[in-house]
């Protein structure tokens, strides 16, 4: 009699390796869904921060950016208690050379700060500048005419670690 079909154990093999295939396949997909995101906020941020810079030098006016935690704000002046014209959220915490929250102010010709002065904005999806990501642009380094996109290549938010692209 010639029986036709497969066995137990074959269908069990099958099932197993279909098994890892699909774990490797969903851990992969983890790691590009914040690789994305990471660029993603960070490409939007410095967007924002360059439509905010225009908008001083268009209107002659100053404007004040404040950068916090999950979040951040643009004032239509320097005054942060009044309604902020742009207000977003952001998916991972965003850390910067210094301590507290990081308080932008664009003067009249657009410029961010005194001329030698450098800001160092990164993305951290962790909340800790330990680990570095897979991302191709995680930061953001804000002088006084320039804001350049950047990748840490290092643990520490500074000019050591970033560089600019």
């Amino acid at each position: 009699m010639n029986q036709r079909g497969f066995t137990l154990v074959e269908l069990m093999v099958v099932v197993g390796i279909a098994g890892i295939l699909f774990a490797i396949a969903t851990m992969n997909w983890n790691q590009m869904q914040v690789k994305s995101g990471i660029e993603t906020e960070i490409k939007t941020m410095h967007a924002d921060l360059m439509e905010v810079r225009q908008q001083a030098l268009y209107t002659k006016q100053k404007r004040k950016v404040v950068i916090s935690g999950q979040s951040y704000k643009a004032y239509p002046g320097t005054v942060t208690t009044v309604t902020p014209v742009l207000s977003k959220q952001l998916r991972f915490p965003v850390l910067w050379s210094g301590s507290g929250a990081l308080e932008l102010e664009f003067d009249t010709q657009g410029m961010a700060g005194s001329p030698g002065t450098e800001y160092f904005i990164c993305v951290a999806p962790t909340g800790s500048l330990t680990q570095l990501n897979s991302a191709s642009v995680d930061s953001l380094v804000v002088s006084a005419a320039q804001i350049n996109l950047g990748l840490r290549t290092g643990g520490a938010c500074d000019s050591d670690n970033i560089q600019k692209k």
